[in-house]
């Protein structure tokens, strides 16, 4: 007898739906996938060898803006040099019609490689990130 019975009911039809409930859990559980682990964080040392291994200072942003900032890449190649708040510190992001999605935060490492990329580029205005060629 399980926690779930109920002494009142003594039917047939209801001890069958009872018994056929139980046999449904079973099924579900069995056929639920297992619980996913969740990916670890890279550490320091493992953010600074991928920053090493970057060819270039548009690589090293690209990253940065990934890693500190969670962008996806739709969201980096959306980027103009005008969503950047450099006194505050802030990029607005953009969705993929052109909207302004939410605001994200810059590093203080993210902005040294975000002035690095741009006099180096002597980017202005336009797309923050500008194909290789």
């Amino acid at each position: 007898m399980c926690d779930c019975d109920d002494p009142r009911q003594e039917t047939d039809e209801t001890e069958r739906a009872h018994a056929y409930s139980h046999e449904i859990d079973a099924w579900v559980a069995a056929a639920a996938p297992a619980p996913r682990q969740m990916p670890a964080p890279y550490s320091r040392a493992e953010v600074e060898r991928i920053f090493d291994a970057a060819p270039d200072p548009r690589a090293r942003l690209m990253l940065a803006l990934m890693l500190d900032c969670g962008l996806r890449c739709s969201e980096i190649a959306s980027a103009r040099v005008h969503d950047v708040n450099f006194h505050k510190r802030r990029l607005k992001v953009r969705d993929r019609v052109g909207n302004y999605r939410r605001q994200v935060y810059l590093s203080p490492r993210l902005m040294t490689h975000l002035h690095s990329y741009l006099a180096e580029k002597g980017i202005s205005e336009g797309a923050l990130i500008r194909p290789v060629r």
